[in-house]
């Protein structure tokens, strides 16, 4: 049901089977346009338990969204806040 790549994540509904994918930078927009006072940013959820290489790939991942999200976001001149920004150095 569900399809995770660099440039996002694809999915099914579980409601009417229907077929959605969201980009960073998408689920950035919509948070925008509903008028939210915290943006939280995309990220990749590990599978739980995971080895920690599934972990570490999925975080840099999250690393990089977190710049494409970034990026959206400092396109709107609004006082949204955006809520997961931060660096990891492994």
């Amino acid at each position: 049901m569900v399809k995770i790549t660099e440039e996002g994540v694809k999915f099914r509904s579980y409601i009417d089977g229907s077929v959605h994918y969201f980009t960073p930078e998408e689920s950035i927009k919509i948070q925008q346009d509903l008028g939210a006072d915290l943006i939280i940013a995309f990220d990749e959820c590990s599978p739980f338990p995971a080895e920690h290489v599934v972990v570490k790939k999925g975080m840099e991942r999250t690393h990089r969204w977190l710049t494409r999200s970034l990026e959206q976001h400092k396109k709107m001149k609004n006082n949204q806040a955006l809520y997961g920004w931060f660096r990891v150095a492994l």
